[in-house]
Protein backbone atom coordinates (compact mmCIF):
# COMPACT_ATOMS: atom_id res chain seq x y z
CA UNK A 1 0.00 0.00 0.00
CA UNK A 2 2.64 2.47 1.12
CA UNK A 3 4.48 2.02 -2.54
CA UNK A 4 0.80 2.64 -4.03
CA UNK A 5 0.25 6.14 -2.35
CA UNK A 6 3.62 6.89 -2.49
CA UNK A 7 3.60 6.43 -6.55
CA UNK A 8 0.27 8.17 -6.73
CA UNK A 9 1.90 11.25 -4.86
CA UNK A 10 5.11 10.84 -6.86
CA UNK A 11 2.90 11.44 -9.91
CA UNK A 12 0.64 14.13 -8.75
CA UNK A 13 3.66 15.78 -7.30
CA UNK A 14 4.64 15.81 -10.81
CA UNK A 15 1.25 17.19 -12.23
CA UNK A 16 1.70 19.94 -10.22
CA UNK A 17 4.94 21.06 -11.47
CA UNK A 18 3.85 20.76 -14.93
CA UNK A 19 0.50 22.75 -14.60
CA UNK A 20 3.15 25.18 -13.07
CA UNK A 21 5.57 25.76 -15.16
CA UNK A 22 2.60 25.62 -18.04
CA UNK A 23 0.85 28.69 -16.22
CA UNK A 24 4.35 30.45 -15.73
CA UNK A 25 4.95 30.90 -19.17
CA UNK A 26 1.15 31.96 -20.07
CA UNK A 27 1.98 34.62 -17.63
CA UNK A 28 5.10 35.63 -19.03
CA UNK A 29 3.53 35.67 -22.30
CA UNK A 30 1.20 38.18 -21.16
CA UNK A 31 3.82 40.19 -19.37
CA UNK A 32 6.10 40.81 -22.50
CA UNK A 33 3.32 41.23 -25.28
CA UNK A 34 1.62 44.99 -24.59
CA UNK A 35 -2.01 45.30 -26.31
CA UNK A 36 -1.74 44.65 -29.78
CA UNK A 37 -3.71 47.90 -30.83
CA UNK A 38 -1.42 50.05 -29.09
CA UNK A 39 1.67 48.45 -30.53
CA UNK A 40 -0.18 49.19 -33.66
CA UNK A 41 -1.22 52.91 -33.21
CA UNK A 42 2.03 54.19 -31.72
CA UNK A 43 3.75 52.75 -35.42
CA UNK A 44 6.30 50.57 -33.80
CA UNK A 45 6.61 46.22 -33.37
CA UNK A 46 5.22 44.69 -30.23
CA UNK A 47 7.92 44.02 -27.31
CA UNK A 48 8.60 40.24 -28.06
CA UNK A 49 8.91 37.44 -25.25
CA UNK A 50 12.25 35.75 -24.05
CA UNK A 51 10.66 32.90 -25.83
CA UNK A 52 10.94 34.92 -29.31
CA UNK A 53 14.33 36.51 -28.33
CA UNK A 54 15.45 32.87 -28.42
CA UNK A 55 16.12 32.55 -24.77
CA UNK A 56 15.50 28.89 -23.39
CA UNK A 57 12.42 29.02 -20.55
CA UNK A 58 12.79 26.69 -17.79
CA UNK A 59 9.69 25.21 -16.31
CA UNK A 60 9.22 23.76 -13.09
CA UNK A 61 10.00 23.61 -9.71
CA UNK A 62 13.33 25.12 -9.13
CA UNK A 63 13.08 27.41 -12.08
CA UNK A 64 15.18 30.24 -12.62
CA UNK A 65 12.98 33.57 -12.71
CA UNK A 66 14.24 36.08 -15.26
CA UNK A 67 15.17 39.26 -13.39
CA UNK A 68 12.64 41.38 -15.64
CA UNK A 69 10.01 38.46 -14.73
CA UNK A 70 10.76 39.32 -10.85
CA UNK A 71 8.18 42.54 -10.93
CA UNK A 72 5.51 42.25 -12.51
CA UNK A 73 3.32 45.88 -14.05
CA UNK A 74 0.30 46.35 -12.34
CA UNK A 75 -2.25 46.98 -15.68
CA UNK A 76 -3.55 50.20 -14.78
CA UNK A 77 0.72 51.73 -14.75
CA UNK A 78 0.30 49.89 -18.40
CA UNK A 79 -2.63 51.75 -19.41
CA UNK A 80 -1.81 55.30 -18.27
CA UNK A 81 1.74 54.69 -20.34
CA UNK A 82 -0.06 53.65 -23.21
CA UNK A 83 -2.07 57.22 -22.64
CA UNK A 84 0.64 58.95 -22.24
CA UNK A 85 2.85 58.01 -25.17
CA UNK A 86 -0.32 58.24 -27.15
CA UNK A 87 -0.87 62.00 -26.20
CA UNK A 88 3.34 62.52 -26.38
CA UNK A 89 2.71 60.80 -30.46
CA UNK A 90 -0.01 63.09 -31.26
CA UNK A 91 1.85 66.72 -29.61
CA UNK A 92 4.76 65.80 -31.78
CA UNK A 93 2.03 65.22 -35.04
CA UNK A 94 0.29 68.29 -34.46
CA UNK A 95 3.87 70.11 -34.00
CA UNK A 96 4.39 69.24 -37.56
CA UNK A 97 1.54 70.39 -38.82
CA UNK A 98 1.61 73.89 -40.27
CA UNK A 99 0.17 76.76 -38.36
CA UNK A 100 -2.80 77.59 -40.32
CA UNK A 101 -4.20 74.11 -39.92
CA UNK A 102 -3.26 74.05 -36.01
CA UNK A 103 -4.59 77.09 -35.70
CA UNK A 104 -7.98 75.79 -37.30
CA UNK A 105 -7.97 72.66 -35.42
CA UNK A 106 -7.17 74.05 -32.16
CA UNK A 107 -10.06 77.11 -32.88
CA UNK A 108 -12.29 73.91 -33.49
CA UNK A 109 -11.53 72.18 -30.83
CA UNK A 110 -12.48 75.30 -28.70
CA UNK A 111 -15.53 76.35 -29.80
CA UNK A 112 -16.95 72.82 -29.83
CA UNK A 113 -16.05 71.99 -26.27
CA UNK A 114 -16.20 75.76 -24.62
CA UNK A 115 -18.36 78.06 -26.99
CA UNK A 116 -14.56 80.19 -27.68
CA UNK A 117 -14.81 83.08 -30.05
CA UNK A 118 -11.98 84.52 -31.77
CA UNK A 119 -12.22 87.15 -34.70
CA UNK A 120 -11.45 86.28 -37.94
CA UNK A 121 -8.63 89.18 -38.55
CA UNK A 122 -6.98 86.98 -35.62
CA UNK A 123 -5.94 84.20 -37.13
CA UNK A 124 -5.31 86.33 -40.95
CA UNK A 125 -2.90 88.99 -39.43
CA UNK A 126 -0.92 86.56 -37.54
CA UNK A 127 -0.78 83.93 -40.60
CA UNK A 128 -0.21 87.39 -42.76
CA UNK A 129 2.68 89.33 -40.81
CA UNK A 130 4.00 86.70 -38.22
CA UNK A 131 2.45 88.63 -35.25
CA UNK A 132 -0.79 89.62 -34.56
CA UNK A 133 -1.63 92.09 -31.62
CA UNK A 134 -5.04 90.79 -29.70
CA UNK A 135 -7.21 91.76 -27.12
CA UNK A 136 -9.06 88.55 -24.60
CA UNK A 137 -11.37 87.42 -21.94
CA UNK A 138 -9.58 86.60 -18.78
CA UNK A 139 -10.31 86.09 -15.09
CA UNK A 140 -7.85 87.52 -12.96
CA UNK A 141 -7.14 84.40 -11.01
CA UNK A 142 -5.93 83.17 -14.34
CA UNK A 143 -3.67 86.15 -15.05
CA UNK A 144 -0.45 83.81 -14.10
CA UNK A 145 -1.28 81.26 -16.02
CA UNK A 146 -1.71 82.98 -18.94
CA UNK A 147 2.11 84.64 -18.37
CA UNK A 148 3.04 81.51 -17.95
CA UNK A 149 1.58 80.31 -20.82
CA UNK A 150 3.07 83.32 -23.11
CA UNK A 151 6.66 83.13 -21.29
CA UNK A 152 7.25 79.05 -22.18
CA UNK A 153 6.69 80.54 -25.71
CA UNK A 154 9.32 82.99 -25.33
CA UNK A 155 7.30 86.00 -24.15
CA UNK A 156 7.80 88.11 -20.98
CA UNK A 157 5.44 88.38 -18.09
CA UNK A 158 3.85 91.93 -17.48
CA UNK A 159 6.59 94.41 -16.04
CA UNK A 160 9.42 93.43 -18.78
CA UNK A 161 6.69 92.98 -22.07
CA UNK A 162 4.88 96.36 -21.95
CA UNK A 163 2.68 94.47 -24.93
CA UNK A 164 0.74 92.28 -21.44
CA UNK A 165 -1.71 94.24 -20.00
CA UNK A 166 -4.25 93.14 -17.75
CA UNK A 167 -7.42 95.26 -16.87
CA UNK A 168 -8.72 93.18 -13.84
CA UNK A 169 -11.72 95.60 -13.15
CA UNK A 170 -13.02 94.35 -16.99
CA UNK A 171 -11.91 90.53 -16.95
CA UNK A 172 -9.69 91.67 -20.15
CA UNK A 173 -5.99 91.63 -21.22
CA UNK A 174 -3.69 92.55 -24.49
CA UNK A 175 -0.92 91.25 -25.48
CA UNK A 176 0.96 91.17 -29.05
CA UNK A 177 1.49 87.20 -29.36
CA UNK A 178 3.08 85.39 -32.49
CA UNK A 179 1.49 82.33 -34.02
CA UNK A 180 2.92 79.91 -31.19
CA UNK A 181 2.10 81.78 -28.68
CA UNK A 182 -1.21 82.52 -29.91
CA UNK A 183 -1.83 79.04 -30.71
CA UNK A 184 -0.76 77.30 -26.84
CA UNK A 185 -3.94 80.77 -25.99
CA UNK A 186 -6.08 78.77 -27.10
CA UNK A 187 -4.74 75.48 -26.33
CA UNK A 188 -4.76 76.83 -22.61
CA UNK A 189 -8.46 76.64 -22.40
CA UNK A 190 -8.03 79.93 -20.19
CA UNK A 191 -9.24 82.56 -22.82
CA UNK A 192 -13.12 82.74 -23.40
CA UNK A 193 -12.77 85.15 -26.59
CA UNK A 194 -9.96 86.78 -28.37
CA UNK A 195 -10.23 90.18 -30.24
CA UNK A 196 -8.43 91.90 -32.59
CA UNK A 197 -6.66 95.05 -31.15
CA UNK A 198 -7.76 97.14 -33.99
CA UNK A 199 -6.68 100.84 -34.52
CA UNK A 200 -9.53 103.24 -34.68
CA UNK A 201 -9.27 106.83 -36.00
CA UNK A 202 -10.94 110.48 -35.23
CA UNK A 203 -13.92 110.64 -36.62
CA UNK A 204 -13.26 114.41 -38.22
CA UNK A 205 -15.28 115.70 -40.98
CA UNK A 206 -25.88 128.31 -33.32
CA UNK A 207 -26.23 124.40 -32.50
CA UNK A 208 -26.85 124.96 -28.70
CA UNK A 209 -30.26 126.58 -29.68
CA UNK A 210 -31.36 124.11 -32.13
CA UNK A 211 -31.23 121.27 -29.72
CA UNK A 212 -32.86 123.46 -27.26
CA UNK A 213 -30.04 122.79 -24.50
CA UNK A 214 -30.04 126.95 -24.19
CA UNK A 215 -33.55 126.58 -22.62
CA UNK A 216 -32.22 123.65 -20.01
CA UNK A 217 -29.36 126.54 -19.45
CA UNK A 218 -32.32 128.62 -18.33
CA UNK A 219 -33.99 126.41 -16.16
CA UNK A 220 -30.79 126.34 -14.29
CA UNK A 221 -29.75 123.02 -15.54
CA UNK A 222 -25.91 122.70 -17.33
CA UNK A 223 -24.33 119.62 -15.83
CA UNK A 224 -23.40 121.28 -12.43
CA UNK A 225 -21.87 118.91 -10.11
CA UNK A 226 -21.79 115.97 -13.27
CA UNK A 227 -19.14 114.55 -15.22
CA UNK A 228 -18.09 113.98 -18.41
CA UNK A 229 -14.99 111.40 -19.54
CA UNK A 230 -14.25 112.31 -22.60
CA UNK A 231 -11.63 109.64 -24.44
CA UNK A 232 -9.31 111.06 -27.65
CA UNK A 233 -6.38 112.80 -28.55
CA UNK A 234 -6.16 114.79 -25.34
CA UNK A 235 -7.23 118.20 -24.57
CA UNK A 236 -5.74 121.46 -24.18
CA UNK A 237 -6.92 121.53 -20.01
CA UNK A 238 -5.08 125.33 -20.23
CA UNK A 239 -7.46 126.61 -22.54
CA UNK A 240 -9.87 128.89 -21.00
CA UNK A 241 -13.01 127.52 -22.31
CA UNK A 242 -12.36 124.52 -19.44
CA UNK A 243 -10.20 125.77 -17.68
CA UNK A 244 -10.10 124.50 -13.62
CA UNK A 245 -13.06 122.23 -14.18
CA UNK A 246 -10.74 119.14 -15.38
CA UNK A 247 -10.44 116.85 -12.58
CA UNK A 248 -8.67 114.18 -13.78
CA UNK A 249 -6.19 113.18 -16.59
CA UNK A 250 -4.65 110.13 -17.89
CA UNK A 251 -2.95 108.53 -21.13
CA UNK A 252 -3.55 104.96 -22.23
CA UNK A 253 -1.21 104.42 -25.67
CA UNK A 254 0.18 101.52 -26.98
CA UNK A 255 2.84 103.14 -29.24
CA UNK A 256 4.13 105.30 -26.31
CA UNK A 257 2.45 108.63 -27.35
CA UNK A 258 1.67 110.02 -23.77
CA UNK A 259 3.67 113.41 -22.85
CA UNK A 260 6.59 111.73 -21.10
CA UNK A 261 6.92 109.10 -23.93
CA UNK A 262 5.12 106.49 -21.84
CA UNK A 263 2.37 104.09 -22.46
CA UNK A 264 0.83 104.98 -19.58
CA UNK A 265 0.28 107.96 -17.34
CA UNK A 266 -1.97 109.57 -14.94
CA UNK A 267 -1.99 112.84 -12.89
CA UNK A 268 -1.80 116.51 -14.34
CA UNK A 269 -0.26 117.24 -17.69
CA UNK A 270 -1.07 113.49 -18.69
CA UNK A 271 -3.58 114.50 -21.11
CA UNK A 272 -2.25 116.63 -22.76
CA UNK A 273 -2.72 116.77 -26.95
CA UNK A 274 -0.67 113.73 -28.78
CA UNK A 275 1.81 115.42 -30.82
CA UNK A 276 0.64 114.77 -34.56
CA UNK A 277 -1.18 116.41 -37.06
CA UNK A 278 -5.38 115.71 -35.76
CA UNK A 279 -4.76 115.76 -32.13
CA UNK A 280 -6.42 118.88 -31.62
CA UNK A 281 -9.15 116.71 -31.89
CA UNK A 282 -9.92 116.13 -27.98
CA UNK A 283 -10.16 119.67 -27.70
CA UNK A 284 -12.57 120.49 -30.05
CA UNK A 285 -14.96 117.45 -28.36
CA UNK A 286 -14.77 118.73 -25.42
CA UNK A 287 -15.28 122.55 -26.20
CA UNK A 288 -18.65 121.22 -27.74
CA UNK A 289 -19.74 118.95 -24.70
CA UNK A 290 -19.12 121.47 -21.97
CA UNK A 291 -17.03 124.30 -23.64
CA UNK A 292 -18.03 127.93 -22.00
CA UNK A 293 -15.92 130.82 -23.20
CA UNK A 294 -15.37 133.25 -20.60
CA UNK A 295 -17.45 135.79 -22.02
CA UNK A 296 -20.33 133.54 -22.42
CA UNK A 297 -20.09 134.20 -26.00
CA UNK A 298 -19.48 130.32 -26.58
CA UNK A 299 -21.17 127.29 -24.38
CA UNK A 300 -20.97 123.80 -24.96
CA UNK A 301 -24.28 121.78 -24.04
CA UNK A 302 -23.54 121.21 -20.28
CA UNK A 303 -20.78 124.32 -19.81
CA UNK A 304 -20.39 124.04 -15.66
CA UNK A 305 -19.81 119.68 -16.00
CA UNK A 306 -16.80 118.57 -14.82
CA UNK A 307 -14.39 116.63 -17.48
CA UNK A 308 -12.16 113.58 -16.94
CA UNK A 309 -9.60 113.79 -19.95
CA UNK A 310 -7.76 110.88 -21.33
CA UNK A 311 -5.54 110.57 -24.17
CA UNK A 312 -5.48 107.22 -25.70
CA UNK A 313 -4.08 107.40 -29.31
CA UNK A 314 -0.61 106.49 -30.38
CA UNK A 315 1.15 107.84 -33.90
CA UNK A 316 1.20 105.43 -36.29
CA UNK A 317 3.73 107.78 -38.44
CA UNK A 318 3.56 109.24 -41.78
CA UNK A 319 1.63 112.29 -40.17
CA UNK A 320 -1.58 109.56 -39.19
CA UNK A 321 -2.89 108.68 -35.89
CA UNK A 322 -4.78 106.08 -34.07
CA UNK A 323 -6.03 104.68 -30.89
CA UNK A 324 -5.56 100.58 -30.46
CA UNK A 325 -8.61 98.93 -28.97
CA UNK A 326 -6.82 98.38 -26.07
CA UNK A 327 -6.14 101.61 -25.43
CA UNK A 328 -9.65 102.27 -25.50
CA UNK A 329 -10.14 99.34 -23.07
CA UNK A 330 -7.66 100.80 -20.80
CA UNK A 331 -9.24 104.17 -20.78
CA UNK A 332 -12.79 102.62 -20.25
CA UNK A 333 -11.54 101.00 -17.35
CA UNK A 334 -9.94 103.59 -15.93
CA UNK A 335 -12.91 105.73 -15.94
CA UNK A 336 -15.16 102.62 -13.95
CA UNK A 337 -12.62 102.63 -11.34
CA UNK A 338 -12.38 106.59 -10.89
CA UNK A 339 -16.86 106.36 -10.46
CA UNK A 340 -15.73 105.43 -6.60
CA UNK A 341 -14.95 109.24 -6.78
CA UNK A 342 -17.16 111.22 -9.48
CA UNK A 343 -20.58 111.66 -10.69
CA UNK A 344 -19.68 110.46 -14.00
CA UNK A 345 -22.08 110.02 -16.10
CA UNK A 346 -21.32 109.37 -19.30
CA UNK A 347 -17.86 108.29 -21.60
CA UNK A 348 -17.59 110.29 -25.05
CA UNK A 349 -15.70 108.36 -27.60
CA UNK A 350 -15.58 110.03 -31.08
CA UNK A 351 -13.46 107.55 -32.77
CA UNK A 352 -14.40 104.87 -34.98
CA UNK A 353 -13.23 101.36 -36.58
CA UNK A 354 -14.32 98.80 -38.64
CA UNK A 355 -17.88 99.41 -40.21
CA UNK A 356 -20.66 96.71 -39.54
CA UNK A 357 -24.17 96.45 -41.25
CA UNK A 358 -25.87 94.17 -38.23
CA UNK A 359 -25.96 94.41 -34.43
CA UNK A 360 -25.15 90.37 -34.13
CA UNK A 361 -21.73 91.29 -36.50
CA UNK A 362 -20.59 94.03 -34.54
CA UNK A 363 -21.00 92.72 -31.41
CA UNK A 364 -19.55 89.11 -32.29
CA UNK A 365 -16.33 91.29 -33.64
CA UNK A 366 -16.00 94.00 -30.70
CA UNK A 367 -16.45 91.44 -27.85
CA UNK A 368 -14.12 93.14 -25.48
CA UNK A 369 -15.14 96.70 -26.10
CA UNK A 370 -18.94 95.68 -25.87
CA UNK A 371 -17.91 94.03 -22.51
CA UNK A 372 -16.22 96.86 -21.23
CA UNK A 373 -19.52 99.03 -22.23
CA UNK A 374 -21.63 96.70 -20.48
CA UNK A 375 -19.99 96.93 -17.00
CA UNK A 376 -20.10 100.76 -17.35
CA UNK A 377 -23.41 101.03 -17.66
CA UNK A 378 -23.92 98.40 -15.14
CA UNK A 379 -22.05 101.49 -12.60
CA UNK A 380 -24.99 103.96 -14.56
CA UNK A 381 -22.35 105.35 -17.13
CA UNK A 382 -23.49 105.68 -20.57
CA UNK A 383 -20.94 105.89 -23.57
CA UNK A 384 -21.79 107.25 -26.87
CA UNK A 385 -19.99 107.08 -30.26
CA UNK A 386 -19.78 108.93 -33.19
CA UNK A 387 -21.61 107.12 -36.16
CA UNK A 388 -18.41 107.76 -38.59
CA UNK A 389 -18.04 109.51 -41.91
CA UNK A 390 -18.00 107.32 -44.42
CA UNK A 391 -21.12 108.15 -46.06
CA UNK A 392 -22.89 104.54 -45.82
CA UNK A 393 -26.12 103.79 -46.02
CA UNK A 394 -26.16 100.55 -44.36
CA UNK A 395 -23.61 100.41 -41.99
CA UNK A 396 -21.69 102.29 -38.89
CA UNK A 397 -18.16 101.93 -37.23
CA UNK A 398 -17.40 100.13 -34.22
CA UNK A 399 -18.11 101.24 -31.28
CA UNK A 400 -21.43 103.19 -32.08
CA UNK A 401 -22.86 99.60 -33.87
CA UNK A 402 -22.67 98.09 -30.15
CA UNK A 403 -25.69 97.33 -28.53
CA UNK A 404 -25.32 99.23 -25.15
CA UNK A 405 -24.13 102.66 -27.40
CA UNK A 406 -25.58 105.01 -28.31
CA UNK A 407 -24.27 106.14 -32.08
CA UNK A 408 -24.69 109.10 -32.96
CA UNK A 409 -24.83 110.62 -36.52
CA UNK A 410 -24.79 114.04 -37.91
CA UNK A 411 -26.96 116.92 -39.12
CA UNK A 412 -27.13 120.09 -40.32
CA UNK A 413 -28.86 123.20 -38.54
CA UNK A 414 -31.36 122.71 -41.09
CA UNK A 415 -32.23 119.34 -40.15
CA UNK A 416 -30.50 117.77 -43.02
CA UNK A 417 -28.38 114.30 -42.89
CA UNK A 418 -24.84 115.55 -44.32
CA UNK A 419 -23.96 113.13 -47.28
CA UNK A 420 -21.04 112.35 -45.09
CA UNK A 421 -22.55 110.89 -42.32
CA UNK A 422 -23.21 106.99 -42.01
CA UNK A 423 -26.79 106.90 -41.98
CA UNK A 424 -28.71 103.70 -41.06
CA UNK A 425 -31.43 102.50 -38.26
CA UNK A 426 -28.32 100.65 -36.33
CA UNK A 427 -27.95 104.11 -35.24
CA UNK A 428 -29.65 105.65 -32.23
CA UNK A 429 -29.97 108.96 -32.69
CA UNK A 430 -28.80 112.00 -34.47
CA UNK A 431 -27.52 115.24 -33.52
CA UNK A 432 -25.90 119.01 -35.03
CA UNK A 433 -22.26 118.42 -36.19
CA UNK A 434 -21.70 120.54 -39.30
CA UNK A 435 -19.96 123.64 -39.01
CA UNK A 436 -19.21 123.19 -35.14
CA UNK A 437 -17.53 126.44 -33.94
CA UNK A 438 -15.62 124.91 -30.36
CA UNK A 439 -12.33 125.45 -28.74
CA UNK A 440 -8.79 124.89 -30.70
CA UNK A 441 -5.44 124.13 -29.28
CA UNK A 442 -3.49 127.30 -29.15
CA UNK A 443 -6.64 128.86 -26.75
CA UNK A 444 -8.91 130.24 -29.42
CA UNK A 445 -12.07 128.07 -31.64
CA UNK A 446 -12.49 126.80 -34.77
CA UNK A 447 -15.48 125.47 -37.12
CA UNK A 448 -15.28 121.48 -37.10
CA UNK A 449 -17.62 119.49 -38.65
CA UNK A 450 -18.30 115.37 -38.57
CA UNK A 451 -19.99 112.74 -36.29
CA UNK A 452 -16.91 113.36 -33.51
CA UNK A 453 -18.89 116.53 -33.67
CA UNK A 454 -21.90 115.05 -33.13
CA UNK A 455 -21.62 112.76 -30.17
CA UNK A 456 -20.44 115.58 -27.83
CA UNK A 457 -23.64 117.25 -27.98
CA UNK A 458 -25.13 114.14 -26.62
CA UNK A 459 -22.79 113.43 -23.82
CA UNK A 460 -22.88 116.62 -22.93
CA UNK A 461 -27.12 116.20 -23.12
CA UNK A 462 -26.85 113.02 -21.07
CA UNK A 463 -25.00 115.37 -17.74
CA UNK A 464 -27.70 117.89 -18.13
CA UNK A 465 -30.51 115.26 -17.88
CA UNK A 466 -29.03 113.86 -14.99
CA UNK A 467 -28.39 116.76 -12.94
CA UNK A 468 -32.13 117.29 -13.21
CA UNK A 469 -32.97 113.30 -12.86
CA UNK A 470 -29.67 112.68 -10.75
CA UNK A 471 -31.30 108.66 -9.97
CA UNK A 472 -32.18 108.34 -13.90
CA UNK A 473 -30.95 105.04 -15.06
CA UNK A 474 -29.12 104.64 -18.27
CA UNK A 475 -31.82 103.05 -19.84
CA UNK A 476 -34.61 105.68 -18.88
CA UNK A 477 -32.22 108.52 -20.23
CA UNK A 478 -31.43 106.86 -23.85
CA UNK A 479 -35.19 106.30 -24.01
CA UNK A 480 -35.85 109.52 -22.99
CA UNK A 481 -33.65 110.98 -25.82
CA UNK A 482 -34.52 108.60 -28.73
CA UNK A 483 -38.53 109.31 -27.54
CA UNK A 484 -38.39 113.14 -27.49
CA UNK A 485 -35.81 113.56 -30.17
CA UNK A 486 -37.18 115.65 -33.53
CA UNK A 487 -37.64 113.26 -36.40
CA UNK A 488 -35.36 113.71 -39.36
CA UNK A 489 -35.97 111.18 -42.31
CA UNK A 490 -33.16 110.32 -44.41
CA UNK A 491 -34.18 109.82 -48.20
CA UNK A 492 -30.68 108.37 -48.91
CA UNK A 493 -31.31 104.96 -46.83
CA UNK A 494 -35.15 105.98 -46.40
CA UNK A 495 -34.62 106.00 -42.03
CA UNK A 496 -36.03 108.31 -39.72
CA UNK A 497 -33.59 108.84 -36.56
CA UNK A 498 -34.80 111.00 -33.39
CA UNK A 499 -32.13 114.26 -33.85
CA UNK A 500 -31.05 115.57 -29.45
CA UNK A 501 -33.95 117.67 -28.06
CA UNK A 502 -32.01 118.06 -24.61
CA UNK A 503 -34.88 120.02 -22.73
CA UNK A 504 -37.67 117.69 -24.71
CA UNK A 505 -35.80 114.65 -22.89
CA UNK A 506 -35.95 116.52 -19.43
CA UNK A 507 -39.73 117.45 -19.56
CA UNK A 508 -40.52 113.39 -20.91
CA UNK A 509 -38.71 112.20 -17.78
CA UNK A 510 -40.07 114.89 -15.91
CA UNK A 511 -43.55 114.00 -17.04
CA UNK A 512 -43.33 110.27 -16.25
CA UNK A 513 -41.67 111.09 -12.52
CA UNK A 514 -44.88 113.27 -12.25
CA UNK A 515 -47.33 110.47 -13.56
CA UNK A 516 -45.57 107.76 -11.26
CA UNK A 517 -45.98 109.99 -8.34
CA UNK A 518 -49.38 111.03 -9.04
CA UNK A 519 -49.96 107.49 -9.57
CA UNK A 520 -48.85 106.17 -6.30
CA UNK A 521 -50.12 108.89 -4.27
CA UNK A 522 -53.89 107.93 -5.50
CA UNK A 523 -54.16 111.45 -7.92
CA UNK A 524 -53.25 115.33 -7.24
CA UNK A 525 -50.74 117.07 -8.29
CA UNK A 526 -47.46 117.36 -6.75
CA UNK A 527 -43.72 118.82 -7.97
CA UNK A 528 -41.23 117.40 -10.18
CA UNK A 529 -39.14 115.07 -8.84
CA UNK A 530 -36.56 112.91 -9.87
CA UNK A 531 -36.79 109.57 -11.58
CA UNK A 532 -37.01 105.89 -9.70
CA UNK A 533 -33.63 103.91 -9.97
CA UNK A 534 -35.82 101.52 -11.45
CA UNK A 535 -37.06 101.52 -15.05
CA UNK A 536 -40.26 99.27 -15.57
CA UNK A 537 -44.24 99.93 -16.17
CA UNK A 538 -46.41 103.22 -16.04
CA UNK A 539 -48.09 105.61 -18.67
CA UNK A 540 -46.23 108.82 -19.21
CA UNK A 541 -49.82 110.19 -20.80
CA UNK A 542 -47.99 112.96 -22.66
CA UNK A 543 -49.53 114.04 -25.69
CA UNK A 544 -47.85 113.81 -28.79
CA UNK A 545 -45.40 111.00 -27.89
CA UNK A 546 -46.99 108.99 -30.72
CA UNK A 547 -44.72 109.40 -33.68
CA UNK A 548 -41.83 108.22 -31.25
CA UNK A 549 -43.62 105.47 -29.70
CA UNK A 550 -44.12 104.09 -33.22
CA UNK A 551 -40.32 104.75 -33.72
CA UNK A 552 -39.18 103.03 -30.84
CA UNK A 553 -41.07 100.30 -31.45
CA UNK A 554 -40.14 99.43 -34.87
CA UNK A 555 -36.59 99.63 -33.74
CA UNK A 556 -37.62 97.42 -30.93
CA UNK A 557 -38.63 94.82 -33.29
CA UNK A 558 -35.83 95.32 -35.78
CA UNK A 559 -34.02 93.74 -33.10
CA UNK A 560 -31.60 96.13 -31.70
CA UNK A 561 -30.14 94.22 -28.51
CA UNK A 562 -30.87 95.50 -24.86
CA UNK A 563 -33.34 98.32 -26.60
CA UNK A 564 -34.65 100.20 -23.24
CA UNK A 565 -38.21 99.58 -22.62
CA UNK A 566 -40.39 102.25 -23.51
CA UNK A 567 -41.90 103.18 -20.18
CA UNK A 568 -39.42 105.41 -18.15
CA UNK A 569 -40.29 105.26 -14.77
CA UNK A 570 -42.29 103.10 -12.23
Amino acid sequence: MRNGFEKVAIMMGVGLLMIAGFADGIFSDLESDPPTSLATHLDRPPARSDATNGTSRATGKGAAIAPEKATRRVPETDALAAREATAAVEREAETDRPLHARLERAIARAESERGFTIHPGVVDTVLDRGEVRILFAIAVDDHGAARATLAAQGGASEGTDPDLRFFPLLDQGAARVDGEQLFQLIESGLLPSIDLDEIHSPSLATTIPLIRADEAHLAGHDGTGRTIAILDTGIETSHPMFAGRIVEEACFSLLGSCPDASRSMTGAGAAAPCNAPGCGHGTSVAGIALGRAEDDSLVGVAPDADLIAIQIFSDLGGGTIGAYTSDIVAGLQHVLGLSVNYAIDVTNLSLGGRTYRSLEACEASASSTASAVDRLRDAGILTVAAGGNDGLVDAITTPACLGDVIGVGATTDADLVPGYSNSVDLLTMLAPGASIESAAVGGGTSFVGGTSMAAPHVSGAVAVIRERHPLATPAEIENALVLAGVAVYDPRGDVTLPRLDVQGAIDLLTAAADAAVGSDSGGGASAPSSVSDGGGGGACGLVGLEPFLVVGTIRLLRGRKRRPEVAIAR
